[in-house]
Formats: structure tokens, C-alpha cells, sequence
């Protein structure tokens, strides 16, 4: 049986945050033992925001905070600023389209549409109603230099683009329209 638990604690210093952390993991600790389970402290992880990495002990366990972590596909680091997950995502992104840029010259317009869609746009519109409102300028420009790159998949020289698609040329306001302008081109 595989169980898995995100559990959010917040205090107003760090003495008073490694009680709760500790009291908290001596509570999981004897439910999960109650259940027949028992916790894998090689996969757990702890994030502390805005502070030095702590270390907690609770009997034999012994937990690190790490600087960022995984949830649900969102790369969320210690001081809440998405840049890791932002740079993470471009450059599977990136490389993605450096291979279709290959594959291109041998699909039709509509496979390819395809293959984008589900390779590429699904990526760059994973989660970001959590995530675009509090990206800084230099990281929205990142993705705005990845979102051209896919356009120029769809076209084969530069006057296409011009021509075809000037509606998407035009830098997004906001990912959320970003994501809409790319689906109605797509569907």
C-alpha cells in the first residue's frame, strides 16, 4: 500500500516551527505504524520558506530541509519565486522543439498541430493559474522567447508567420491568454 501526504505548518519563529514539525512527525509517525505502514525517509522531504535550512530528529528519523521540492508536477522552491520550475520547464520545452524542428519536415500541418499540442503546449500550460501571477518580468520574458519558439515550428519561413498567424505574433498579456491564443490556434 503506497500512501502519500503533503502536511503545511506554520509558526512564528523556528523554535516554535521544529515543535510543531516534530510533534507533527511523531503524530504521522504512529498512524502510519497503526495502519501497517511506515515512513520512507529517503523520499521525504521538508521545505522551510524564507529561512536557513533546518534538521529535525524524531526518534531515529532524522529530516533535512531540502531548497525545493516537487508537487503535483510544480517545482516549488524555499523562497517562492518559480524559478527553478519556470527554467526546468523551457528547457524540456526547448528540446522538444529542437527535435521537432526535424520531425517537421516530414509531418503534415495537422500532425504536427498534434504532436505540439500534446508535447509542448501541455507543458507550457501546466498549472499556470498558480504560478504566472507571481513570475518577475525576466522569467515571463524566458517564456515568452519559448512560446515564439513553438510558433516557428508551424511555419517554414518567417513570411508564413507574418502572413498566417500575426494574431500570435503579439506578446501575451498574461499566460492564461497565452494558453487560450494557442489552443484556438491549435483546435
Amino acid at each position: 500500500m503506497k500512501y502519500v501526504s503533503y502536511v503545511i505548518i506554520c509558526a512564528d519563529n523556528l523554535s516554535d516551527l521544529k515543535l510543531a514539525i516534530t510533534s507533527t512527525l511523531t503524530l504521522h509517525f504512529e498512524w502510519l505504524k497503526s495502519m501497517g505502514m511506515k515512513c520512507n525517509m529517503s523520499k521525504t522531504e521538508m521545505v522551510v520558506f524564507d529561512q536557513e535550512p533546518i534538521s529535525i530528529t524524531v526518534g531515529e528519523n532524522r529530516l533535512e530541509s531540502v531548497g525545493s521540492m516537487k508537487i503535483l508536477g510544480l517545482k516549488i522552491d524555499h523562497k517562492l519565486n518559480w524559478k527553478l520550475f519556470v527554467e526546468e520547464m523551457c528547457n524540456k520545452v526547448r528540446s522538444l522543439i529542437f527535435g521537432m524542428r526535424y520531425v517537421r519536415r516530414n509531418l503534415s500541418l495537422r500532425d504536427t498541430v498534434k504532436i505540439v499540442k500534446a508535447q509542448i503546449v501541455s507543458r507550457l500550460c501546466y498549472g499556470c493559474p498558480v504560478w504566472f501571477c507571481s513570475l518577475n518580468f525576466n522569467l515571463r520574458a524566458r517564456l515568452r522567447s519559448v512560446y515564439y519558439m513553438v510558433i516557428r515550428i508551424y511555419f517554414k519561413r518567417i513570411s508564413d508567420i507574418q502572413i498566417r498567424s500575426s494574431f500570435l505574433i503579439r506578446a501575451p498579456q498574461s499566460w492564461v491568454e497565452l494558453a487560450s491564443r494557442i489552443r484556438k490556434k491549435l483546435l
